[in-house]
């Protein structure tokens, strides 16, 4: 939601550090389907004119370089990539908001963290077995217009083609995914019935903070900004009005549900409907000063009424009811939604000035606005809207939703990790691990460290120990990745140890050296870290 612009500079630094340290053990498997990730509203990178117009503090500055010109009206997509780097392992990633630099050189994650966490999931961005796809997308359009290219995106990867899908959506994204859904995934039969894979792909939709309908924050943010710093920051709330109010998607954000707005303009109090154009009027932001068509909000309340035609039927019955586990109930659709903080619930607008209730929420969107108006239908996170994927608790479900399946029948062992081993004699084969770790120590001098560590299972005598992926970071900036080898091996009872060893290393600098030993992409990992300080 709009909230996003203060939440990106001032919050998400403390939301994303709180749960830095919480990670997930790695399934035993590969994840069952293909996962596409849709970023919500200000979440991906937009160039225009060859120039980064969002990703970055400059962005606030010059805001109105996002405006639409005679808009709200239909426009060309903006590039989400830089156009001018044709750098494969660029493009394979970019777009989507990773980190926003805030203040010079201070970067603060956004949706890295979430990244991080999917990798241990065993999902990757890069190689020949990629299997996460970001659709970053110019969240200023339509998102009508979005789930058209959404179609596009995936019918052009190679990697997706005639394969069941599932779909992680955050905020304005989960909208995107409900439009994608209903007018492109579902079956186009009288009947009803599915024609994989020509429809039917997706088998899992899970929402993160997704305003169903709507958010008090779309009518809130343009008037108020995000601060009297953000307002002298950007040039003030006329520019904020007119860049905000010429987006289609604003219009596709505002709340729609009974209550959410009252005008006290009049003998008596009475309830508005922002989807009529002479109730939308009733706002206090005087379009005609800020060049603000009356016929072209029109035409943008009729795309908010389509929408809302959609969202008050719910996700078509086909992921709803996807058939995914056999033997259990089926299911599809899943939302999580923040809780525990202050949400703007409804607005009062009277005399030219709107006043707020707040009631439970992640702050941008009321938990009921997130969890189709049934809260019990959801699953809590108490992080704050853009870190709401944050939280450890969210983090857990997340996993448990996209492994249902298997570990549903495997009683939860599904987390048991394991490791491709190779053979003298005969294939390799996967066995389970009884542990790995790794440790650092210092080495010959003050400033040299060395790495060791031991992988335990119970191997075959001609089993070939697998290659570690060892990497170093001094205070969180990676500075080495290296593949090492195992230097020996040993039996410690039933279980053969296989050692490994790398270093000495030497460093420059001083601070937190984080060792991380990684088997394979889905693999186990080992963490240690040891302090660096420079002698007097």
């Amino acid at each position: 939601m709009l909230k996003i612009f203060v939440i990106v500079v001032l919050c998400v630094w403390s939301a994303t550090t709180e749960a830095a340290g919480a990670k997930s053990p790695p399934p035993h498997i590969a994840p069952p389907r293909p996962l596409i990730f849709i970023p919500g509203i200000a979440g991906s990178q937009l160039w225009i004119d060859g120039k980064l117009a969002w990703g970055d503090l400059d962005s606030l500055r010059y805001l109105e370089n996002l405006r639409i010109a005679d808009g709200p009206r239909r426009i060309p997509a903006a590039d989400t990539c830089d156009p001018t780097n044709s750098d494969a392992a660029y493009r394979a990633t970019c777009g989507a908001l990773n980190q926003f630099i805030a203040l010079g050189p201070l970067k603060m994650d956004v949706y890295e963290p979430l990244w991080r966490y999917l990798e241990t999931l065993g999902y990757t961005r890069f190689g020949d077995r990629k299997n996460l796809f970001l659709f970053p997308y110019d969240w200023r359009r339509s998102n009508f217009d979005t789930a058209a290219d959404l179609d596009a995106f995936i019918k052009s990867k190679p990697e997706l083609s005639g394969k069941e899908i599932d779909v992680l959506a955050h905020s304005m994204g989960g909208l995107v995914s409900l439009i994608y859904a209903s007018k492109y995934d579902a079956p186009t039969g009288s009947d009803g019935k599915c024609d994989f894979p020509r429809n039917c792909r997706v088998k899992t939709v899970i929402t993160m903070g997704t305003p169903f309908w709507g958010s008090v924050s779309a009518v809130a943010t343009p008037f108020l900004g995000w601060g009297q710093a953000s307002r002298w920051l950007i040039g003030g709330t006329d520019t904020i009005i007119r860049t905000l109010l010429s987006w289609p998607s604003l219009y596709e954000l505002l709340p729609t549900y009974e209550g959410c707005c009252v005008s006290t303009d009049g003998p008596t109090p009475r309830s508005l409907n922002l989807l009529d154009p002479s109730d939308f009027s009733v706002l206090p932001f005087d379009l005609t000063r800020h060049g603000i068509a009356p016929e072209q909000v029109a035409n943008a309340l009729k795309a908010v009424s389509e929408l809302r035609k959609l969202v008050d039927a719910g996700f078509p019955q086909h992921v709803r009811t996807a058939t995914t586990c056999r033997g259990l109930p089926p299911e599809g659709l899943f939302m999580i939604a923040g809780d525990r903080n202050g949400t703007r619930q409804s607005v009062t607008i009277g005399s030219g000035k709107m006043r707020y209730i707040e009631k439970r929420g992640d702050g941008t969107v009321a938990l009921r606005r997130a969890t189709f108006g049934n809260p019990s239908a959801g699953f809590l996170s108490f992080m704050p809207h853009m870190g709401i994927f944050n939280d450890e608790n969210a983090e857990a479900k997340i996993e448990t939703i996209l492994f249902r399946c298997e570990m549903a029948f495997s009683d939860f062992n599904g987390n048991v990790p394991t490791v491709e081993i190779g053979r003298q004699l005969g294939p390799s084969s996967r066995l389970p691990i009884d542990f790995v770790s790794v440790e650092l120590a210092d080495g010959v001098a003050a400033d040299e460290f060395v790495a060791t560590g031991t992988l335990s299972l119970a191997a075959p005598d001609d089993a070939v120990a697998p290659n570690a992926l060892l990497t170093i970071r001094l205070n969180g900036i990676e500075i080495r990745r290296t593949e090492i080898k195992s230097a020996s091996r040993r039996l410690d009872g039933a279980m053969t140890q296989f050692q490994y060893s790398s270093g000495p290393f030497k460093m420059e600098g001083e601070g937190r050296v984080d060792a991380d030993l990684t088997f394979g992409n889905s693999g186990p990992t080992a963490s240690d870290h040891i302090s660096l300080v420079s002698k007097p």
